[in-house]
């Protein structure tokens, strides 16, 4: 007769244990409060992100729905990036472009993305179609992984040309990648994240801890992808072009290491002010809109159009 009674005890401890930790999660979410929505286990579910770097799918094509409430289409090449193929060796002229969403082209169309208003921009300048602008832009990606990007992907294709894009400051050492890895090195992690509130938990953990990085390891963190750069510009010629949406380059003379040479492209846009209140940006969103992705390409070309002319003549007299 005391059976009943104590799986009655037993169920309720039961029970009550599991509203404490529903409780317990939904106050560590609450708690946690906004920050940065990176989505880390989103981008595992959604991109292929099997060489350390998330990407699109190869050859996939999706839907995204822009600030607006309406759609843009990405159309990623057999790389996984977007844009058309790299084109064959010997083609022409080749620039590759790094960096976020914004050079990746979020809220506009394809042939809208800054790599493709430069690549039609430097064909207008030099009087060439043989001239092609790779877009290896990523979502949440930072200088860090922009470099693992050209390790992995760009330097397969012998650039003339690397665009870095650079925000100021001291760039973090860690994106959406660094935190895709530490949820495939976690069981636990990788577990969680196939609920909606284990995807938002490990999400806004992750957000909160995002920060909390050295001066000194963030510097470090980028000296083997610039090391790679050097030897390829000493060896290759590669030139090596930074660019800001705010023309901002007040630390990059410390972040770059000695023997890597570069220029800046200046867009006379007025900072970050003067970019956040511009015509060229996404109301309410803040990523570059269609005339901005025109502004932005245009400006690059013009500071690419004397070291492309010159990789015209040196081939012609060869």
């Amino acid at each position: 007769m005391k059976t009943k009674p104590l799986l009655f005890r037993l169920l309720a401890v039961t029970l009550g244990c599991l509203g404490a930790l529903v409780a317990a999660t939904a106050a560590l979410l609450l708690s946690l409060g906004g920050g940065p929505q990176w989505d880390a286990p989103l981008m595992i579910q959604q991109m292929d992100c099997s060489h350390g770097i998330c990407r699109d799918r190869p050859g996939s094509q999706r839907s995204v729905r822009d600030a607006a409430g309406g759609h843009f289409t990405v159309t990623a090449n057999s790389e996984g990036f977007r844009g058309a193929d790299p084109p064959a060796p010997g083609s022409g002229l080749v620039v590759e472009i790094f960096g976020d969403s914004m050079i990746h082209g979020t809220g506009v169309e394809d042939d809208h993305t800054i790599a493709r208003r430069l690549e039609l921009a430097l064909r207008r300048r030099l009087g060439t179609e043989a001239v092609y602008a790779i877009n290896y832009g990523m979502p949440m990606n930072y200088l860090v992984s922009s470099l693992a990007t050209y390790e992995r992907w760009g330097r397969t294709h012998a650039p003339d040309v690397v665009v870095l894009t650079y925000h100021g400051g001291i760039p973090s050492p860690r994106d959406v990648n660094s935190l895709v890895q530490q949820i495939r090195g976690s069981w636990l992690m990788s577990s969680t994240f196939e609920t909606w509130a284990g995807r938002t938990l490990i999400n806004r953990v992750q957000s909160a801890s995002l920060r909390h990085y050295s001066e000194r390891e963030a510097i470090a963190a980028l000296q083997p992808g610039f090391a790679r750069l050097a030897a390829d510009q000493r060896e290759r010629g590669t030139a090596v072009v930074f660019f800001s949406f705010g023309d901002r380059y007040d630390q990059l003379a410390r972040i770059v290491p000695r023997g890597l040479e570069y220029t800046t492209v200046t867009t006379g846009i007025g900072g970050w002010e003067g970019y956040r209140s511009s015509r060229y940006i996404i109301p309410g969103d803040g990523h570059p809109n269609a005339l901005g992705t025109e502004f932005y390409g245009s400006a690059i070309a013009a500071t690419l159009e004397p070291i492309l002319r010159a990789r015209l003549a040196a081939r012609a007299g060869r």
